[in-house]
């Protein structure tokens, strides 16, 4: 079993995410830019509706196959698509890992845009602790059994 510590940043546009490899949230809130260009985000109004994983955050969320989805799972005028990630660097975390916290936070959460991962199926277990930019909607933590962990028996 491993558990990994997910220190939340955000809110970001799609170009703003950082470039490092990780896990990210798509959320759909009501968004106002502010006069100094920051965003005020009403938090508790936003809707998650994607978590994905990648080597390059910024990058796979450019081109996302998923972009018509998550326009579609607005909600009013003021809704906008932004995101939370975190940073899992691969000195660290390798993307077998990688997949497994994106599949155990699909599992647990079941986003309406994902449509594969809604059970946890990997071999390892992974206990994920979430702090930071989570507002209630990522749970503090949560474990997903894996199918053959020594640290399980």
């Amino acid at each position: 079993m491993r558990t990994l510590a997910l220190d939340w940043q955000g809110w970001f546009e799609s170009k703003n995410l950082p470039s490092g490899a990780g896990i990210y949230c798509v959320w759909t809130a009501p968004v106002y830019r502010n006069p100094d260009g920051g965003l005020t985000i009403h938090d508790q109004d936003a809707k998650l509706v994607y978590i994905g994983q990648a080597g390059d955050l910024n990058a796979r969320v450019a081109g996302h196959e998923k972009w018509p989805d998550w326009r579609r799972a607005k909600g009013g005028d003021n809704d906008w698509i932004v995101f939370t990630s975190v940073l899992l660097p691969t000195s660290q975390v390798d993307e077998s890992w990688r997949l497994s916290v994106e599949n155990c936070l699909i599992a647990h959460h079941r986003p309406p845009c994902n449509t594969d991962g809604l059970t946890y199926g990997y071999k390892f277990s992974v206990v994920c602790n979430n702090s930071g930019v989570t507002f209630g909607k990522l749970t503090t933590s949560h474990k997903c059994k894996g199918s053959d962990d020594p640290g399980d028996r």
